[in-house]
């Protein structure tokens, strides 16, 4: 079972919203998806060079992005790090 939509997530203070995207490109074959990009071949190309990560998969994910002044990228990977579940804890 995979999840087929993909969703956006947005919240930003006291502002929150979570819209459906669109079907994730893995939910197609892939001659199915270059018929979507037959004039545009270069973002086929693209897409299965940079976000294909698996067969499995396809192009399904998950993206966390922080947005501010003074962030500093190696706290914020720290403490997402220890939020993390060890073998023993799944």
């Amino acid at each position: 079972w995979r999840h087929n939509t993909a969703m956006y997530w947005s919240h930003a203070g006291k502002h929150f919203g979570i819209t459906s995207a669109r079907k994730w490109w893995g939910t197609l074959s892939k001659e199915q998806m270059q018929l979507y990009f037959a004039n545009n071949m270069e973002e086929y190309d693209r897409i299965m060079r940079e976000d294909w990560i698996s067969e499995e998969w396809g192009d399904r994910r998950q993206e966390l992005v922080f947005i501010g002044t003074n962030l500093v990228e190696m706290d914020i990977r720290a403490a997402l790090d220890e939020c993390l579940c060890t073998g023993e804890e799944m």
